[in-house]
């Protein structure tokens, strides 16, 4: 009898010993899960405009953008104003010495420069183990047909809908017309070679590309069955962004990444040094004659020192070699037209163009290196160069000395 308690409880001891076992790895995988999918781990950085900002009416609120809907911890760079170039010269003084990242998006696939690259470049540096995505997708926008009988006659597809009536291409009128369409539809990102390039970029910095919902086989079913993902302004829908963010999700399950590997940092190369008062108003120790730090945008909190006639700023090189200098300022849009201005200084002799667009209903900020700037303290003179009475003040709103 006791033999036989024995035996029994051996069998309970070795059945408790292998469900703690089932439990452990259980466990495990919940942890491993939850590394993959949950919204309470992975620290994010997000760079790109107006889908990564989350803009647009359309969204309950703009944490309802996809990167919101990968982590809790999310830092937005995202801006509908600057575009790629500040986040490239200023990588260091944007992100600081203290964060630290898990994911990194990159959502420039319609403006794919070559400063896009050295921004990736520079975060791979900073971030060796940080998974880079580069986010591209599709917009309506970029859609177009070229008509079979005639290759030089080419019409994009907002074009194509206003000739047949039709405003929304989540409409029955609006499938039923697209898919029995004869054109040639294609991709204008693509077909220009930025869709190449993209992944180049991403190749290069060991990225990933992760797109929205891929062209394959024919455009016109593409955007029968896809029209939902969009807004009537080409920005994503919430089901856009929610789609996004699974596409994301998926490479994320794919790469069972680990935060514990992502701690280690690298640097910035030589670092940067930017000063920006676009939406602070503080210039700091920068020293400036014929002009004045204007609160042009009281309703947004916009700053710029405006320039309505001949002045100077004065820049402090902290380096101990000379640095590449870039400045920030706003370019003409239906906000207001701004003249183009001459910029002098050591070694600086440049005609910087304000040039914009008429379609642009926002203040949108240019960075453009204009030379380098000696160690120590640099003088420039700035020239508006006015060429009609309506044109606005030259509005600089930043300064930067880049790697």
């Amino acid at each position: 009898k006791y033999h036989r308690m024995l035996v029994l409880l051996n069998v309970f001891l070795l059945f408790g010993i292998i469900c703690n076992a089932r439990s452990v790895k259980e466990d495990q995988n919940n942890i491993r899960r939850r590394r993959l999918f949950g919204k309470d781990v992975y620290r994010i950085a997000a760079f790109g405009g107006a889908n990564v900002w989350g803009l647009g009416d359309h969204l309950p609120s703009r944490f309802a953008a996809f990167p919101y809907l990968l982590s809790e911890t999310v830092d937005n760079y995202g801006s509908v104003s600057t575009g790629s170039n500040y986040n490239s010269v200023c990588t260091e003084s944007i992100l600081g010495d203290e964060r630290v990242y898990d994911i990194i998006l990159l959502d420039f696939c319609h403006v794919v420069e070559p400063n896009v690259l050295h921004l990736a470049k520079r975060l791979r540096t900073r971030f060796p183990n940080a998974l880079i995505v580069f986010v591209k997708y599709w917009r309506p926008l970029h859609i177009q047909r070229t008509s079979p009988t005639n290759q030089f006659h080419t019409i994009n597809l907002l074009t194509w809908m206003e000739t047949r009536g039709l405003s929304n291409w989540t409409s029955d009128s609006f499938k039923d017309d697209i898919t029995v369409d004869d054109g040639v539809w294609t991709d204008q990102r693509d077909t220009d070679g930025m869709g190449d390039l993209y992944y180049e970029y991403a190749s290069q910095v060991g990225g990933e590309v992760v797109e929205l919902e891929p062209i394959t086989g024919r455009v016109q079913d593409v955007l029968a069955g896809h029209g939902h993902l969009f807004t009537k302004s080409t920005l994503m829908s919430k089901d856009g962004h929610e789609h996004m963010a699974a596409q994301i999700k998926s490479l994320i399950d794919s790469k069972v990444l680990s935060t514990d590997n992502s701690d280690s940092i690298g640097t910035y190369g030589e670092g940067d040094k930017c000063h920006v008062w676009f939406t602070t108003g503080n210039i700091g120790d920068i020293a400036h004659t014929g002009s004045n730090l204007h609160e042009y945008d009281t309703h947004h909190g916009k700053f710029a020192m405006e320039f309505a006639g001949e002045g100077t700023i004065e820049l402090k090189n902290p380096f101990d070699s000379a640095r590449d200098v870039f400045l920030s300022f706003l370019v003409s849009s239906t906000s207001g037209v701004y003249p183009d201005v001459k910029v002098f200084g050591f070694s600086i002799d440049v005609t910087i163009s304000t040039v914009g667009s008429e379609s642009w209903s926002f203040d949108y900020v240019k960075t453009v290196g204009i030379g380098s700037l000696q160690p120590g303290n640099n003088v420039l003179t700035i020239t508006p160069n006015f060429t009609s009475s309506d044109q606005l003040p030259f509005r600089l709103v930043g300064v930067s000395l880049p790697d």
